[in-house]
C-alpha cells in the first residue's frame, strides 16, 4: 500500500475512531483515584473483560485489547492493521494497566459528537459500583437509591481506601 493511502486510511481511522478505557486490575487503585476523580466526586464500575464484552448488545463492531506500554523509540507498532495503534502508549502510562474497547464509526452528524452511545446490558456489565474513597456516605446511599428504580442488581459499596485498615 502507498503512503499517501495510508496515511488517508490513519486520517480516517482518528478522526472516527471512539475508545472505551477500563483498569485492568484484581484490586482497586490509589493511584487511578487519584487521577481521575477529584473531591470525592468519582465513581468505579467493577466488571470483568468476559462481562465487558458480553454485556454489548450493540450491532456495531465493537473491538477490544489490553494495551500495551511501550518504547516509541525502540518499538514498532505495526501498520496492517489500523486497530493496533489504538492499543499502544509510552511505558510511562504503563500503571494504568489499560484495556480499551474500540468502535470505528462514521459521523452521525456533521458535528460528531464527543460520545457515541453503546448499547450494553448492564446487569451482565455491571459486579459492583465502588464510590470514591473521600466521598460523603450521602453519594452511595443516592448511587444505591436511584439504581433500585431501575430493574438493576447493583452493588453499591463505599471504598474503604481511606479508612484506618487498624480499626
Amino acid at each position: 500500500m502507498d503512503s499517501t493511502v495510508r496515511s488517508r486510511m490513519r486520517s480516517w481511522f482518528r478522526n472516527h475512531a471512539y475508545l472505551n478505557c477500563w483498569h485492568l486490575g484484581e484490586y482497586e487503585s490509589v493511584a487511578m483515584w487519584d487521577i481521575y476523580q477529584r473531591e470525592g466526586r468519582g465513581v468505579a464500575v467493577r466488571s470483568t473483560w468476559g462481562s465487558l464484552t458480553a454485556s454489548i448488545t450493540d450491532p456495531r463492531p465493537i473491538f477490544g485489547a489490553r494495551v500495551k506500554y511501550v518504547d516509541y523509540t525502540s518499538s514498532y507498532i505495526p501498520e496492517d492493521n489500523n486497530f493496533d495503534a489504538y492499543v499502544h502508549k509510552r511505558l510511562s502510562f504503563e500503571h494504568e494497566k489499560e484495556v480499551r474497547l474500540a468502535a470505528f464509526l462514521e459521523a452521525e452528524s456533521k458535528s460528531p459528537s464527543a460520545v457515541v452511545p453503546i448499547s450494553v446490558d448492564l446487569n451482565t456489565l455491571i459486579q459492583s459500583v465502588y464510590v470514591a474513597p473521600d466521598a460523603p456516605s450521602w453519594v452511595a446511599d443516592t448511587i444505591e437509591s436511584v439504581s433500585n428504580r431501575y430493574p438493576y442488581t447493583i452493588n453499591v459499596r463505599q471504598s474503604d481506601l481511606a479508612s484506618d485498615p487498624l480499626e
